[in-house]
């Protein structure tokens, strides 16, 4: 890798958003479901450990849920004013969908996302990426998606980021994985 490489780190709510957009229109309280985002902070901390070129912001979304919801009266608005407030440009947003319940958000967060940071490439990973890999890559704004445990996988795709397509790194999957029809579980 010559140049270092800003990855956003983003973790995912584990509460249906039917349930967030009833509280926010109602106005009334979000309990808080904010878990502890070991994915995100074993990856982190493991780029850290093997690879000192690289930036690492994280985002919980559990956390910024709970926080906005008396400012805002919709998911949307929540993501947008969250994207708005990124200090740096991304080159790699990192996102972490560890329960199924938490895809519509994930989509708002990619569609979002993508539009604040249209050059960045997306990966996402957790049990969900895992059990779900076909369905997310055939999204447009899907780049990658991490299958597993992937400390070892994400080191190599943040390693090898500029030369992505030259390459194939176990546990991370792409559109090209979809064209050649490669099993995906």
């Amino acid at each position: 890798m010559g140049r270092s490489i800003n990855v956003l780190f983003i973790n995912q709510p584990a509460i249906p958003i039917a349930e967030l957009e009833l509280s926010l229109n109602n106005n009334n309280s979000i309990t808080s479901h904010v878990a502890i985002p070991l994915g995100i902070l074993y990856l982190s901390s493991y780029l850290k450990k093997y690879n000192s070129d690289v930036k690492i912001e994280a985002l919980d979304f559990a956390y910024e849920v709970f926080n906005r919801a008396p400012h805002h009266n919709t998911v949307d608005d929540i993501i947008n004013a969250t994207a708005n407030e990124i200090s740096f440009k991304p080159d790699v947003l990192a996102i972490s969908a560890m329960f199924s319940i938490c895809h519509p958000f994930l989509m708002k967060t990619i569609d979002i996302f993508s539009t604040f940071f249209p050059d960045t490439k997306i990966i996402v990973g957790g049990n969900h990426a895992t059990n779900a890999t076909r369905l997310l890559l055939e999204n447009d704004k899907v780049d990658y998606v991490g299958r597993g445990e992937c400390e070892e996988s994400f080191r190599q795709f943040i390693d090898n980021f500029d030369n992505l397509d030259n390459v194939n790194i176990p546990g991370i999957y792409s559109k090209k994985d979809l064209q050649n029809k490669v099993h995906m579980g």
